[in-house]
């Protein structure tokens, strides 16, 4: 058992190093943000604990180990209340967003415990009865108010621990945190319960062992450190100050002087034997070459870790390695060489001054500072002529150059920051001007959004938008907005403004100037008013953004923060580009707008075109299709429209076609669509129809147009249009068909005296359908000879004698008998036939009168009516 004080010590040593590892791990991860804070602070409370178990153990004397349990009490007084706030920074957004105050009062049990039992030296000293055993110096409590005070604050705390995880494990809404809260839950209660046995139990019924607690509460502290690898424990966003000077290669090459220096130390302790007075010296000699071996172990360590490819282990497990090395050569040189070697650690913060965040400057700082006080307690001052003043000096020598190394790290830090930024912004805008090169109509919103979010979320601004001018129109409309979560929005989107109401604002953007406020407060108060009705009264501060389309201003770009903020210049002129961007897009789809206009719309009247109108058409069918409701197609043709050509110019007609189709936009529903079908005709479908009726409805207060006379150039003028209706699926299931049946019931229109409006019907179909066979059958009449003429005398009624005879055609077909004149003449006509048939008809009643007169019969009159 002689050993065992040494085991444990060893046992509470190796925590002391996870713990370590553990908290700069997950701070290295992102030292900026609250929780990794928290953590680092939990794990340090911990590093003082089992640091201070761990020399206390095999302490020389009670003294001495009295000594360290006061400094373990900062970390085991302290433990708790960290661990309660890290829990309610991570579980509690309530806690998060409360005062310093009342997160301050959290760790007042922690406070007052610090002061009983390790700062006030008659108090505490009262509470510690030492004794020694087989395992080391333990404690034996002496059971007073003040146990009872730490026991009641243990308890009260870890207990309120498990309820807030058990909280949380009950209200989560998804199985990874309710798996991740079941986790702490029963880990931290393991650890409660084989702390209190060990701790408090074991003792009243066997000889006092060292107490584990510190060892046993490395089970939640692994438990969270697998939740954070496992379940995102720390959701923070990763610090943006990346390795953008000291990249990886350049690290490993720090590394890889840091290990060869230290292989050289260990040669130089060696060495220092032979050039020392003391040569000789047989306990110099064995610390020489222990001092040697470690450090030259330590050198070897580093070199082969900087092969890891984990960069986050890779960095934690080499500063672990520095900082250890610090109070270790101090220990093996503390007789000696302490009086030299203790400005070892200076040459590690000069190092740490290349890193990219003062973690490192400030852990070795720290580790050099509470090595020269435990140096001070301990070293033999019989061989070493240092007084208390050389200590202080050693301190104040170590505080001066952290704090000269904090101005030039900071000063680093900020220009990596800089660089960092100007680099992440050049990239941000390279990605979004690519994006924008495929930008049309359909995604221009998207990737404008896109853009307003990435901005937003890159500065870490409240709000961002978009103001566009209207075309035709003294107005602005706030076409894109984002808002960063949880914020308000003090206008909504396609919020329409009047820029006479912003006179100042507009004359500076319509200037090409960017109008930017580090605080608005400090603006003109005329200035402030006009900004604050654009953006609302909680906005510190602005940067709007001129975006113009070859200098002329088509709106702006606005960033706004709750916060004062400050824009650089390379921002500004970055932001300039990105305005650019955006009203290339504008421009370009400007573009596609017009060419889509020409390709969809008539450029005389703005109206759907026939492609535009057969397209929108077939959409509407499917739906009545499944629907199962009517569709109705109104074709109108102005009657007499070539006369107003002809008297008024082509410039009047045109004018009757703009005011017709804007009365029709005025008098048709929103879901009907109009067109303009072509010269003097427009198309209407009317969709959603329940009945016959509800088309005559509709088709009367269409026609109502032409109730009214048309002013064309300063005059009144009258006209007039005919209409015929189609109705789906009666008459025609495709659009082409409804139109033809539309256009049927039109002429009848025109055939029934014009004005009005005709509804197709079946007759109407079997009528065309007739004709049109009857069309085709005319063409060959006449090689088929089925024409032929009947005579009709014409006699004078004083003599009775027949003086003519006029010509009358007549068809007979094979199969439909004889055909009226009335039936295919006008076919004739349309068909253009009439002109042959005509020649025919002229040529053979001129035969039939000369074959009468070679009969004998005397010359008379033939008469032959001619289309």
């Amino acid at each position: 058992m002689e050993h065992a004080p040494l085991l444990f010590s060893l046992i509470f040593f190796s925590a002391f190093v996870i713990y370590l590892f553990f908290g700069v791990y997950l701070l290295n991860d992102n030292p900026r943000a609250r929780l990794n804070r928290a953590f680092f602070a939990v794990t340090i409370s911990l590093c003082f604990w089992s640091l201070g178990f761990a020399m206390a153990i095999s302490a020389p004397s009670a003294e001495v180990a009295l000594i360290w349990r006061r400094i373990s009490a900062i970390g085991w007084c302290t433990s708790y209340s960290l661990l309660l706030h890290f829990f309610l920074l991570r579980i509690r957004k309530e806690y998060r967003n409360s005062s310093v105050l009342w997160q301050g009062l959290l760790q007042l049990p922690a406070i007052i415990s610090l002061f009983l039992f390790s700062f006030s030296t008659k108090i505490s000293e009262a509470q510690y009865n030492l004794v020694w055993t087989n395992y080391g110096w333990a404690n034996i409590s002496p059971k007073n108010a003040l146990d009872i005070f730490f026991y009641a604050y243990y308890g009260g705390y870890v207990l309120a621990i498990l309820g807030l995880l058990l909280w949380w494990k009950r209200t989560a809404s998804d199985q990874e945190t309710k798996k991740q809260a079941t986790l702490l839950f029963n880990s931290l209660l393991l650890t409660l319960i084989l702390a209190t046995f060990f701790d408090v139990l074991w003792g009243v019924f066997f000889e006092p062992l060292p107490q584990i607690a510190p060892l046993v509460i490395m089970i939640p502290i692994v438990a969270s450190y697998h939740s954070v690898k496992r379940y995102n424990l720390l959701p923070n966003e990763p610090d943006r100050r990346n390795d953008f000077i000291l990249d990886e290669s350049a690290r490993d090459r720090i590394y890889q002087y840091l290990g060869v220096a230290f292989l050289g130390g260990g040669l130089v302790s060696f060495v220092i034997y032979f050039l020392s007075p003391l040569i000789g010296d047989k306990e110099l000699l064995r610390a020489s070459i222990t001092g040697s071996i470690i450090v030259f172990f330590l050198g070897f360590i580093i070199l082969n870790l900087k092969w890891i490819k984990n960069t986050r282990l890779k960095d934690t497990l080499i500063m672990s390695v520095l900082l250890i090395s610090i109070p270790t050569i101090y220990s093996i040189f503390a007789q000696y060489a302490t009086i030299t070697i203790w400005a070892f650690p200076i040459s590690l913060m000069i190092v740490a001054l290349v890193f990219n965040t003062r973690i490192q400057l400030i852990l070795i700082t720290v580790t050099a500072i509470v090595s020269q006080i435990f140096l001070w307690i301990w070293a033999p001052s019989d061989k070493l002529l240092l007084s208390g003043f050389d200590y202080v000096l050693r301190i104040s020598i170590f505080a001066i150059s952290f704090l000269f190394g904090s101005v030039v790290n900071n000063i680093y830090i900020q220009r990596i920051k800089d660089n960092v930024e100007q680099a992440e912004f050049q990239k941000l805008i390279s990605n979004i001007s690519h994006d924008f090169i495929n930008v049309k109509q359909e995604n221009i919103d998207h990737k404008i959004n896109h853009l307003l979010r990435c901005v937003g979320e890159f500065f870490k601004i409240g709000r961002a938008d978009i103001m566009s001018v209207l075309p035709d129109q003294n107005k602005m409309c706030r076409t894109h907005q984002w808002s960063a979560r949880g914020e308000e929005t003090h206008l909504q989107e396609h919020t329409v403004m009047s820029p006479d109401s912003y006179p100042w604002l507009m004359g500076e953007l319509q200037q090409g100037n960017l109008v930017y406020s580090q605080d608005i407060s400090t603006l003109s108060p005329e200035v402030r008013d006009e900004i604050q009705r654009l953006v609302g009264p909680k906005i510190k501060s602005i940067m709007i953004v001129p975006i113009e389309d070859k200098k002329e201003f088509i709106g702006f770009m606005g960033f706004y923060s709750h916060q004062t903020k400050v824009w650089g210049f390379d921002q500004r002129e970055l932001l300039r580009i990105l305005a650019n961007v955006v009203g290339d897009g504008f421009v370009k789809i400007k573009a596609e707008q017009a060419i889509e206009f020409l390709a969809y719309y008539d450029e005389l009247t703005g109206l759907p075109n026939r492609t535009l109108f057969f397209e929108r058409v077939e959409q509407e069918l499917q739906m009545a299709k499944q629907n199962d409701t009517f569709i109705a197609l109104l074709l109108m043709d102005l009657d007499s429209f070539k006369t107003i050509n002809d008297i008024m110019g082509f410039g009047g007609g045109d004018l009757i076609l703009q005011q017709v189709a804007s009365k029709l936009r005025t008098l048709v529903r929103e879901t009907d669509v109009i067109a303009r079908f072509g010269g003097d005709e427009f198309l209407i479908m009317l969709s959603d129809i329940k009945s016959n009726q509800a088309v005559v409805a509709l088709a009367q207060k269409i026609m109502e147009i032409f109730d009214e006379p048309f002013t064309i150039y300063g005059q009144d003028i009258t006209i007039k249009g005919s209409g015929g209706v189609a109705i789906f699926p009666i008459d025609g299931v495709d659009v082409a068909t409804l139109i033809k049946n539309a256009e049927i019931a039109m002429y009848k229109a025109k055939s029934n005296g014009k004005n009005q409006f005709v509804i197709c019907t079946p007759h109407m179909k079997a009528e065309v359908q007739k004709n049109m066979r009857l069309a085709n059958l005319l063409h060959k009449v006449l090689e088929r000879n089925e024409l032929f003429l009947h005579y009709q005398p014409q006699i004078d009624l004083r003599t009775n004698q027949i003086v003519g005879v006029e010509a009358l055609l007549r068809w007979r077909h094979p199969d439909l008998g004889l055909i009226p004149p009335m039936v295919f003449i006008p076919l004739a006509e349309k068909n253009g036939l009439i002109n042959s048939i005509g020649d025919w008809v002229l040529r053979t009643a001129c035969e039939q009168n000369q074959k009468w007169q070679s009969r004998g019969y005397p010359p008379i009159r033939m008469a032959v009516n001619l289309s």
